[in-house]
């Protein structure tokens, strides 16, 4: 084996030793005392944000084990967010460049993510719903519960279970603009009908009005489409 291969196949090992720490070691106080860091920072070079994630969903649904910070922020700002936390002895990364940054203080990881499963974003939708919450006595500007709905359903797969249950978690508290969330719903409407029916045999409170609003939006459109489709073919022959 090359050398070169030798030396990717070790940082590729660190790397995923160094993803299991983040995802499963750190410590809830090195998170708070991180998050306040973050938040200052943001608030001092006006930076616009929405805390999700795991720490969103203590507030908005459920307390669960959380292990790192994941924070929204808009595209043209993430190279400008990763540039400060580095000049203020942040470690930073750029994983993904089409969606994901990194950094790392106290030990702790921070997501910067800057477009969504579901190619949702921090738009002006997002922003103008963000709801001030407050952490270790700081308000922190966080994601909607609608919002989180559609990340965590959007970003539903068969190793993330978790994402299923932190949507039903904010449901069940039952603080949902209803006409907000069907607007939204544009992103992933067929996972959220699933949910909202799911939610609904499980005796969560759901307007039945809200699932056959939705239903409509996504199967009557769908039909009408369908039959403007074959008039057109029929009157082409």
């Amino acid at each position: 084996m090359s050398g070169e291969k030798m030396r990717n196949r070790s940082e590729e090992a660190n790397r995923r030793l160094r993803d299991y720490h983040d995802h499963h070691e750190t410590d809830f106080q090195s998170i708070m005392m991180t998050l306040l860091e973050l938040i200052t920072i943001f608030e001092k070079h006006d930076i616009n944000y929405a805390l999700f994630g795991g720490l969103a969903g203590l507030k908005l649904g459920r307390p669960r084990i959380t292990h790192d910070i994941d924070i929204l922020i808009h595209p043209f700002d993430a190279d400008f967010v990763l540039s400060i936390l580095e000049g203020l002895n942040f470690e930073v990364e750029k994983r993904y460049p089409s969606w994901l940054y990194k950094a790392w203080k106290n030990d702790v990881l921070i997501d910067l993510i800057f477009k969504s499963c579901g190619e949702i974003y921090l738009d002006d939708e997002v922003k103008s719903h963000r709801k001030k919450i407050s952490f270790g006595g700081k308000w922190v500007q966080t994601i909607s519960p609608e919002d989180y709905i559609m990340i965590k359903v959007a970003a539903q797969r068969e190793d993330c279970p978790h994402h299923w249950y932190d949507a039903l978690s904010v449901l069940k508290q039952g603080d949902i603009d209803w006409n907000y969330l069907l607007q939204r719903s544009r992103f992933a409407p067929r996972r959220l009908i699933s949910l909202l029916t799911y939610a609904h045999s499980n005796d969560i409170c759901v307007p039945s009005d809200i699932i056959i609003r939705l239903f409509s939006s996504i199967y009557t459109e769908q039909n009408q489409a369908a039959e403007t489709l074959s008039n057109l073919v029929y009157y082409s022959e």
